[in-house]
């Protein structure tokens, strides 16, 4: 281990420089996104996969709650059993089958303890894994990254923080740099620029927005670069037949993460088939390996399909992957709008803003202009006469950048074509590409320059870090703490949630505070019979959600006698409003 900490001490170095920086962006982090609340609920809550305001209970949930729940380990261990032989002796008539949910007719209040076991592990449903997979089985997302967020919330019970997902983000950010700056070292010939790319990503507003997104892009992008790396080093050594378990791991866990594994997946497969069959005819290359690759593949689908067969449906029949499926064949219409948009997103998230495009361009052409100018000039001094056109190193690494290049393209162009939604997070797998193919070019241009190789690092360095300083990433959300500090203030009353859609997922933390919530749509609240929480408490807190006219819920609620209202905050991050509701005095 210590010679291993000498030998790397620079990278360990690099890395630990990328991680104090994400640190203090976690540290900033105050408010979620309403996906990653969701990924909090799909991974913890207990056999219940959606907050339902008509049924806060999910069947499974109940079930275990009156039939398998004891005071004690022991006692639970017990009723396990008990309820496996009822299944073994009664079948279809046993009580697990028998139980059914609790469905209301219209909205319920749900207590602040319901919104923190939503959310947050206690001892019962610690390191609860079926619970998961059964959550995300009626998502459209596999169940990997809610498994290993669930593993952190079992760790830290109780609580809902930034650290728990932004930490997990950031390890498999640090391990696709790790990877990055392999790359460099063993098929470009450089561990500058590997560190460059390193930087170039990690560093990059899109590379720090990937480790505050509490999702699991982070880690799909980790697998990704994994199954870059795994494929370049199979290459390299034309051991195609033997010891593929390592790389039938990493696509198995790629597939299990995110569908969009495949964007990347699916040309590194066929520029990998296009390899091999080009050099089946090269002197030591078995020209079975081709088969032995395809193979592997198989072997990786059948396994990924075992472990999770929902996906299938989820990419063919669910509405989220008929949707996608419907952009990608539904020609050409809208194809300039959706690239102007998601090219915005990259000049964000990549270059900082389209102030920063420019001097890319600029380095570019400088790197076209270098290596033009270099070769006429040796081609008249004749230098290359009789030599060979590059030496293998470099031809080497512009093989490596097919591996690079083409899976690239294939994602920007597939995903601006099916993204239901023009956000930044869509994109993030290939930020770690781009910022690999950039680094190449970049690299180039300073060698060809004439500058050691440590000033790279040094430039890419110079390229990131202001833009950090003078931007901040997405997905801080700050300016929510004034919203919680509200719902502490006022924890002891209830509050009314007036939404439009499912935007209350937004609002799961400041629950957990709130003696109890109505999740309610106007036309729900104004045709909403006797209620006797509303009829008996002097005061409630009222929340309307972007959309929602606050007049509409103040006209139904004053049938309840609430006519004083006083602001509590005039507009939230999300677009809440928030007031503390009276009754009249007479």
């Amino acid at each position: 281990m210590i010679a291993f900490i000498k030998k790397q001490k620079l990278n360990l170095l690099l890395l630990l420089v990328i991680a104090l920086i994400a640190c203090c962006f976690i540290r900033e982090k105050e408010g979620y996104h309403m996906d990653e609340l969701l990924s909090f609920e799909l991974a913890n809550a207990d056999f219940t996969p959606w907050i339902v305001p008509t049924q806060p209970e999910g069947r499974l949930e109940k079930f275990l709650r009156e039939q398998v729940y004891g005071d004690s380990f022991f006692e639970t261990c017990g009723n396990f059993f008990g309820v496996v032989g009822d299944v073994l002796t009664n079948r279809g008539n046993a009580v697990i089958f028998q139980t059914v949910a609790d469905v209301y007719d219209e909205p319920v209040w749900i207590t602040r303890q319901q919104f923190t076991d939503y959310i947050t592990v206690n001892g019962q449903d610690a390191f609860h894994y079926p619970s998961v997979y059964f959550n995300v089985k009626d998502d459209n997302h596999p169940p990997l990254h809610f498994m290993m967020l669930h593993t952190m919330s079992s760790l830290f019970r109780g609580q809902v923080n930034p650290w728990l997902g932004c930490v997990l983000n950031l390890l498999f950010v640090l391990g696709s740099c790790f990877l990055m700056i392999r790359l460099g070292k063993r098929f470009f010939g450089s561990e500058s620029l590997g560190r460059g790319m390193a930087i170039l990503y990690a560093l990059s507003l899109g590379g720090m927005s990937t480790i505050l997104l509490i999702r699991m892009y982070a880690m799909l992008t980790f697998w990704c670069v994994a199954a870059l790396y795994l494929h370049l080093e199979k290459w390299k050594s034309s051991l195609w037949k033997n010891h593929n378990k390592l790389l039938i791991f990493v696509t198995v866990c790629g597939f299990l993460t995110q569908y969009f594994f495949l964007l990347i997946m699916l040309p590194l497969f066929a520029v990998t088939m296009v390899m091999l069959i080009r050099e089946r005819k090269t002197e030591g290359s078995n020209p079975k390996n081709p088969l032995y690759y395809l193979r592997t593949m198989v072997c990786s689908g059948i396994w990924g399909l075992v472990l999770y067969p929902f996906a299938i449906d989820d990419v063919l029949n669910s509405g989220r992957g008929q949707e996608s499926l419907e952009n990608l064949t539904g020609g050409f219409s809208g194809t300039l709008e959706r690239a102007r948009q998601f090219f915005a997103i990259w000049c964000e998230e990549i270059f900082g803003n389209v102030a920063g495009i420019p001097v890319i361009l600029i380095l570019l052409l400088l790197a076209v202009w270098i290596l033009v100018t270099r070769r006429n000039r040796e081609e008249g001094s004749g230098q290359r006469t009789g030599a060979a056109p590059a030496n293998e190193t470099e031809k080497d690494s512009v093989k490596c950048l097919w591996f690079l290049g083409v899976p690239l393209a294939f994602y920007i162009l597939v995903v601006t074509r099916i993204a239901p939604f023009y956000e930044d997070r869509y994109m993030m797998p290939a930020y770690a590409f781009a910022a690999m193919v950039m680094g190449y070019v970049f690299f180039r241009a300073v060698k060809k320059l004439g500058f050691k190789e440590r000033w790279f690092v040094v430039l890419c360095l110079v390229l990131t870090i202001p833009m950090l300083v003078i931007q901040t990433p997405n997905y801080l959300f700050k300016g929510y703490e004034t919203q919680q500090n509200v719902a502490e203030t006022h924890r002891d009353l209830p509050c009314v949630c007036v939404y439009d859609g499912l935007s209350y997922y937004r609002n799961l933390v400041e629950f957990t505070e709130y003696e109890q919530t109505l999740l309610v749509k106007t036309q729900e609240l104004e045709h909403r019979s006797y209620d006797a929480v509303l009829d008996t408490k002097e005061e409630i807190v009222l929340m309307t959600g972007r959309g929602v006219e606050p007049e509409d819920a103040f006209a139904a609620l004053e049938a309840y006698g609430y006519t004083d209202y006083t602001p509590l905050l005039e507009e939230g991050i999300y677009g809440d409003r928030i007031w503390l509701a009276s009754k009249g005095r007479n």
